[in-house]
C-alpha cells in the first residue's frame, strides 16, 4: 500500500511540473496626478479615487500597467 501512495504522490508531482499553469496577474493601472496649487504629484492604482480628485486635480495619464 506504501508503494501504491508512493508512486501516485511522484504521479501527482511529476503533472504539477509538467504541465504549465498560467495564472493570468490582475491588471492594474497607476495614474499620475497633479495639482497646480500646492504642485504636488499623486500616484495611485484606485480608479474611485483618481476620479473624485479631478475636480481639482490634472490628470497626467496612466504611468504604468
Amino acid at each position: 500500500m506504501k508503494k501504491v501512495v508512493r508512486i501516485l504522490s511522484f504521479a501527482v508531482l511529476l503533472l504539477f511540473l509538467l504541465i504549465p499553469i498560467q495564472v493570468k496577474a490582475a491588471e492594474k493601472q497607476m495614474y499620475c496626478l497633479y495639482n497646480p496649487a500646492n504642485k504636488e504629484y499623486l500616484y495611485t492604482v484606485d480608479e474611485n479615487e483618481r476620479n473624485n480628485l479631478l475636480s481639482v486635480w490634472e490628470d497626467k495619464g496612466v504611468i504604468c500597467s
